[in-house]
């Protein structure tokens, strides 16, 4: 608000009028001004803004503008906000602007890109952003340490983890010099931090730093409801990856994300509680918290959005570890569905894979062929010659041929599945494929070459 108000307050005392004629050359005066665009609030100490140069008139509409914008922004009025921001860059660039302004403008286009999916743009308007603050203000100061956090955030989105934490330290390191340790705006990058370090598997090292944001949190912000709820869900992901205690940990951070947002926006904690329950074993209440994080999902954000999926994932996953297979199966067509639509490749596969097994199960054995058939074509498109998951899905497709009597397509497809040269974690799959040839063999009356089969286990 202050340098918002010193272009007016400079041109006030500049002027040749009297000051009970120049309401300008009042420094309150000016501040409320400022402030008046920079809040859209629309009120003015000016009776006629005729007389006023061009340049004074251009910098009053910029401030409302830039208050426009980013109140939409943060309102969540995206679509609103977009092209405000977008006119206001595309003037800036047209005018060669790049000072504070622009630096402002830029920021407020990464956090609108970052909010709706498109993290590529917002990495592209924070690096401006943070190439402008460095010009202005160095690359050690608090305004460009700001943009650094946000950027981190969507190069983590984009699997650039490497770079992210670069950013996160070097933005951490500098607000907690300017801010302290404990400061608010210190403390949460290193909730990102934590998550960054959990995503390259480095969860021992996340555990103790996310512990001591959460203590500092509870100590000296205890009206920050919300960052403790992100700061016990990043920890929650830490222990998991840990094999530590984590269930308390995680029941903790769903009750204060919906204490501090409500059940609707708790809605990340919720979906980390109830697949923690079902790993715990705790599959009634896993189940009850994982239909509701799906149901709030798919009516806020869409039944097709990732975070609807994932929910839907677990939830299928839930109900498969209970025994109710057909009911798994339903809910993994459901997941099918939505991938197939998308387009996504890799996790129709998954979708596929999970909904024949539960098809099996239940002695669907000719749907659940129809499965195995595409996650077959599916892997044959995307996957090299010779590759195990290749020969994997022809043992599960082979098995279910069996099942069907439709034993020649079954041995072409198992004896092919014997060349599987599975990676040491997923050794089990050459055994099973192994069994599945031989109970072809029983199935088909051909007990020399089961015998033979199972000899070579």
């Amino acid at each position: 608000g202050v340098v918002a108000a010193m272009p007016l307050w400079f041109w006030g005392l500049g002027s040749t009028k009297p000051s009970d004629l120049h309401p300008l050359r009042s420094a309150v005066n000016c501040y409320f001004e400022a402030i008046s665009g920079l809040t859209t609030t629309g009120s003015t100490i000016l009776t006629d803004i005729d007389p006023l140069p061009r340049s004074l008139l251009l910098w009053r509409a910029t401030t409302q503008w830039l208050g426009g914008a980013g109140i939409l922004v943060r309102a969540g009025k995206h679509e609103e906000a977009e092209p405000v921001v977008a006119e206001a860059i595309a003037a800036a660039r047209a005018a060669g602007i790049r000072d504070w302004t622009m630096r402002d403008v830029l920021l407020a286009a990464g956090e609108l890109y970052s909010a709706t999916g498109r993290p590529a743009e917002a990495i592209r308007s924070f690096e401006e952003c943070i190439a402008i603050g460095t010009q202005l203000h160095g690359a050690d100061s608090h305004q460009v340490a700001q943009a650094r956090v946000k950027l981190a955030m969507d190069l983590s989105r984009t699997g650039n983890h490497a770079a992210a934490e670069e950013h996160l330290r070097a933005g951490i390191r500098v607000l907690a010099d300017a801010l302290g340790e404990n400061h608010h705006d210190t403390l949460h990058p290193q909730i990102t931090l934590g998550r960054v370090l959990c995503r390259t598997r480095r969860h021992a090292e996340a555990e103790p730093m996310l512990r001591r944001v959460v203590a500092a949190l509870r100590e000296h912000h205890p009206g920050d409801r919300g960052g403790l709820a992100g700061a016990l869900n990043a920890l929650t992901t830490a222990l998991v990856g840990m094999r530590g205690p984590v269930l308390d940990v995680a029941r903790e951070a769903y009750e204060v994300a919906a204490e501090a947002w409500g059940e609707d926006r708790a809605l990340a904690q919720r979906y980390t509680y109830g697949t923690v329950l079902v790993a715990e074993g705790e599959y009634a209440e896993g189940e009850r918290i994982l239909r509701g994080a799906y149901e709030a999902e798919a009516r806020l954000a869409g039944p097709g959005h990732d975070r609807a999926l994932r929910a839907l994932k677990a939830l299928a996953y839930c109900l498969d570890r209970q025994g109710r297979h057909a009911e798994a199966a339903q809910l993994w067509g459901e997941l099918v569905d939505r991938r197939r639509e998308r387009g996504d490749a890799r996790g129709l596969a998954a979708a596929l894979q999970f909904r024949g097994l539960c098809l099996a199960t239940t002695q669907r054995h000719e749907e659940a062929a129809a499965a195995f058939a595409e996650l077959l074509a599916i892997r044959e498109r995307a996957l090299p010659e010779g590759h195990w998951l290749r020969h994997d899905a022809m043992s599960l497709l082979g098995a279910c041929l069996t099942k069907s009597g439709k034993f020649e397509r079954a041995e072409a497809l198992l004896l092919e599945a014997q060349r599987m040269e599975p990676p040491p974690t997923a050794a089990h799959a050459r055994a099973q494929a192994r069994d599945r040839l031989v109970e072809l063999y029983r199935a088909w009356g051909k007990p020399d070459k089961a015998e033979e089969w199972g000899a070579k286990k």
